[in-house]
């Protein structure tokens, strides 16, 4: 049983409370905490407003069946799942309401990701050239991040994301809709630069600089 929490403001606040447990060929894992989900409405900017939303808590089932290198599971929502690896390709099948597809592979220093939800597919590929480590997604994402441990710079651009009217879905998540998505409002193409500097006392300290709205964010954060 593993529980999280994490510091922000004034209080201490729960984030995580999971459990795993191993029977035989059996493994169960329990997400027992509800997270504050985002509700299905937007504001300017794309951002989701925080609200009431479908409860994230759920049980995941995997049975580890003599089918070759592959490992079925079964989800509290009566999805199921396989996945293995195979030839150094990692691939995952969700059979359910909505069907997913994964693969991951590394080609050549390249790791490759490719994602087919519902017939929409995205990918995103991340390399590492002369200690700079770049991700290029098929959002046209693109991400540097390069420096030494504890004192690294990460330069990110956002492309512009158009508004777009989201479905409805069941607090279950059952039928053709699933949990359903939120509607997302336009936003115009930015850029990030983000230092992060571990300090001393063994906090971390992060200055993140927008162009959205040329903003300077300082964050620290404490790990124990």
């Amino acid at each position: 049983l593993t529980a999280s929490y994490d510091m922000e403001g004034a209080s201490m606040k729960t984030t995580a409370v999971d459990m795993a447990t191993t029977i035989g060929p059996v493994t169960i894992a329990a997400d027992m905490f509800n997270e504050a989900t985002k509700a299905t409405t937007t504001t300017g900017g794309g951002q989701s407003n925080e609200g009431t939303a479908a409860d994230d808590t759920g049980v995941t089932i995997s049975v580890d069946v003599p089918i070759g290198d592959a490992t079925v599971a079964l989800d509290n929502s009566g999805n199921v799942i396989l996945s293995g690896t195979w030839s150094g390709v990692t691939l995952s099948h969700t059979v359910g309401d909505t069907t997913v597809t994964t693969a991951g592979v590394a080609l050549a220093g390249v790791d490759v990701n490719v994602t087919n939800s519902a017939g929409s597919t995205t990918w995103d590929l991340a390399t590492t050239v002369s200690g700079i480590d770049i991700t290029l997604a098929s959002t046209q994402k693109v991400t540097a991040a390069f420096g030494l441990a504890g004192n690294t710079m990460t330069v990110s651009s956002i492309p512009q994301v158009d508004s777009s009217t989201g479905s409805a879905g069941t607090a279950s998540g059952t039928g053709t809709g699933g949990y359903g998505t939120r509607n997302t409002s336009s936003v115009a193409s930015y850029s990030t630069v983000a230092i992060a500097r571990d300090l001393t006392s063994g906090a971390s300290l992060t200055a993140t600089y927008s162009t959205a709205d040329d903003s300077l964010t300082l964050k620290a954060a404490v790990t124990f």
